[in-house]
């Protein structure tokens, strides 16, 4: 048996393989699961990020909700390798102007009429579907990523809790 300096046993078998036993502590301080270290707290970021990033674009399309106006458009152009997309043209006081969406769960087609929304403050910002609908479906996955965030967070702090009780001999 060999005694490595961060106080495990390692036993040699005699088919030459290695074995790792516990250690005197009663675990292994170097499992990333039993000690997760504070930079995986890193693992969180992107996920929390994104949700404040959903949660914020769903913030802005509530607003452009509350003032949102509805003109009739056409259907111009359809680009399947595009993800399905759909191009669509509508006029404000004369003005043409263009979007593009992936259909919900309609089915489209290419010379129909659709109903277009579009905030009158900048009709570039326009939609196939009700703003307060776009708002709510970034609200899913915001609030997924948001509580996904929070138990890997909680996850790590608690791991390095009961680490910590064990390595100081305490058993709470």
């Amino acid at each position: 048996m060999l005694l490595d300096s961060r106080q495990k046993l390692i036993a040699l078998d005699i088919s030459g393989g290695i074995q790792r036993l516990e250690s005197p502590t009663g675990g292994d301080a170097d499992d990333p699961w039993t000690n997760p270290s504070w930079s995986s707290l890193l693992i969180a970021m992107p996920w929390l990020i994104g949700s404040i990033a959903l949660m914020w674009g769903a913030i802005a399309n509530h607003d452009v909700a509350t003032r949102e106006k509805t003109t009739i458009g056409a259907i111009t152009a359809h680009e399947p390798a595009n993800h399905n997309t759909y191009v669509y043209t509508f006029a404000i006081e004369d003005k043409a102007y263009a979007g593009r969406q992936i259909p919900d769960r309609r089915e489209l087609a290419v010379g129909q009429q659709v109903r277009v929304y579009y905030d009158p403050r900048d009709p570039a910002k326009n939609s196939l579907i009700d703003f307060d609908e776009v708002a709510l479906g970034n609200l899913g996955p915001a609030a997924f990523a948001f509580w996904s965030s929070v138990a890997v967070i909680v996850f790590i702090i608690v791991q390095r809790r009961k680490n910590q009780r064990r390595v100081s001999g305490r058993n709470d």
